[in-house]
């Protein structure tokens, strides 16, 4: 997948969501993403023991997407952290983190892998 395609996608949620991320919503919208989370977790355990549902990989992935865009929304919300900062300087913060993050998932992944 191409990167800017990624940039692209993290810029739309947030024009998207921009009116309504404000911290008096962050309940409502982490409480969304547990929702969403759930949903995917109940789509694959129907495709694994072939329930009812009927459900495929795709209903996975359709769940895991909706989780993404939650869980980005979410990281956009203007934290009190983060009122006499820039955009530069936001962006700078959640991407220190995010790498953060992924440096420590790489790890664990390559220790199993």
């Amino acid at each position: 997948m191409d990167t800017d395609n990624i940039i692209d996608i993290i810029k739309r949620i947030k024009e998207i969501g921009y009116e309504g991320r404000d911290l008096k919503n962050l309940i409502y919208r982490t409480a969304k993403l547990s929702e969403e989370a759930g949903e995917c977790n109940g789509a694959m355990i129907s495709v694994d023991k072939k329930s009812y549902k009927n459900l495929t990989y795709m209903d996975v992935l359709e769940e895991a997407l909706d989780t993404f865009i939650v869980a980005v929304d979410i990281a956009l919300s203007d934290f009190p952290e983060f009122t006499n900062k820039t955009e530069e300087e936001k962006n700078d913060v959640i991407f220190g983190i995010l790498n953060k993050k992924l440096d420590k998932w790489e790890n664990v992944i390559g220790q199993k892998g």
